[in-house]
């Protein structure tokens, strides 16, 4: 598994939190999502099959900025 770490703009609370996580969980090839209100951030831990700019175009699809940040 990769880990990347995300910065997410438009990231507001608690509606925020569960929407990010529950849009990126039904994306194949993705375990364990994180995602942190305080600093702004999504840690995914994705394999081969995931791939990261699909996972960021799902989540500028959904209204969010998205940054890499590792």
């Amino acid at each position: 598994m990769v880990l990347e770490i995300l910065r997410v703009d438009g990231l507001r609370g608690e509606y925020d939190r569960r929407a990010i996580h529950d849009l990126l969980r039904t994306l194949p090839g993705l375990g364990r999502v994180v995602v942190n209100l305080a600093d702004h951030t999504v840690r995914i831990e994705r394999n081969d099959e995931a791939s990261l700019a699909t996972i960021i175009q799902v989540m500028r699809d959904a209204g969010y900025g998205v940054a890499v940040l590792a």
